[in-house]
C-alpha cells in the first residue's frame, strides 16, 4: 500500500493542504485501485476538511465534474 503511505505523509505536517497536495492525492488515487483505492477514498473526504480555500475550490470543482 504504498500510495496510502504517500498520501498519509501529505497530512503529517497538521498544515491545511495546499492545491499541490490536493493535485498529489487526486493522483494517487487515480493510480489506486482495490482496498488501497477506497482507503485513498476515505483520505479524499478528509482533505475536504483540511484543504486551504484553493485546494478546496479545486477539489469541489472536480467532484462537480465527475
Amino acid at each position: 500500500m504504498k500510495l496510502l503511505e504517500q498520501a498519509n505523509a501529505l497530512f503529517e505536517s497538521g498544515d491545511l493542504l495546499t492545491l499541490d497536495d490536493v493535485k498529489t492525492l487526486a493522483s494517487l488515487c487515480a493510480k489506486a485501485s482495490g482496498k488501497e483505492a477506497e482507503y485513498l477514498g476515505d483520505l479524499w473526504s478528509a482533505a475536504l476538511l483540511n484543504a486551504d480555500e484553493q485546494a478546496f475550490a479545486y477539489m469541489i470543482g472536480m467532484e462537480a465534474d465527475a
